[in-house]
């Protein structure tokens, strides 16, 4: 298939459940949405998903300081990933062959270790809060942004979340876009 800017699609990406259970995550096969809240000794990707080894293909994460796509492939060679390391602050995709529960090792950050550098644009982060869930307002407090979105699980579809009614989920993946045109610092509650 061809986009309207002449782009081919490479791939189709259809989006799988995702359960929170605390800091963990009870994963379906499929595409889904996560971050790992915790602080990692060891950031090497294949390391932080080591309880999910064998269960899942493919991981990417969108830069939104290089705007560009990093991506993680189990079946090539390292040199041709460009996705090596997770942390935190990063929301991601992972594809998951069959189902298993991401039990990531770690530390739970402190308040000064969990905030995040948003860059002007479009970012993919986690929610690395020493809460479970925050009203998405209340989190996002001091932050130019106009959209936050996540990834409904069950239609499928990206959902618009409102500041006012959603919550923010420790361990979850979201998209926020900036309205400033400046790098703005992100006290993750």
């Amino acid at each position: 298939a061809v986009d309207e800017m002449g782009n081919e699609e490479l791939a189709a990406f259809v989006f799988g459940p995702v359960q929170s259970v605390g800091d963990w995550n009870a994963l379906s096969p499929g595409w889904t949405v996560i971050s790992v809240p915790r602080l990692q000794a060891d950031e090497t990707l294949t390391t932080v998903l080591t309880s999910i080894d064998g269960k899942y293909d493919a991981v990417q994460f969108y830069d939104p300081a290089a705007q560009a796509w990093a991506h993680y492939n189990a079946s090539k060679p390292s040199e041709m990933n460009s996705l090596a390391e997770l942390n935190h602050t990063m929301g991601f995709y992972v594809h998951m062959t069959t189902g298993g529960v991401l039990a990531p090792s770690g530390t739970d950050p402190e308040d000064a270790t969990n905030d995040i550098w948003l860059q002007p644009g479009w970012n993919l982060v986690g929610f690395p809060s020493t809460q479970e869930s925050v009203l998405a307002g209340t989190a996002l407090a001091g932050v130019s942004y106009d959209r936050l979105e996540r990834f409904d699980h069950a239609t499928q579809l990206i959902e618009v979340l409102d500041p006012g009614v959603d919550l923010m989920h420790r361990g979850g993946g979201y998209w926020i876009h900036t309205d400033s045109g400046v790098p703005q610092l992100w006290d993750v509650p």
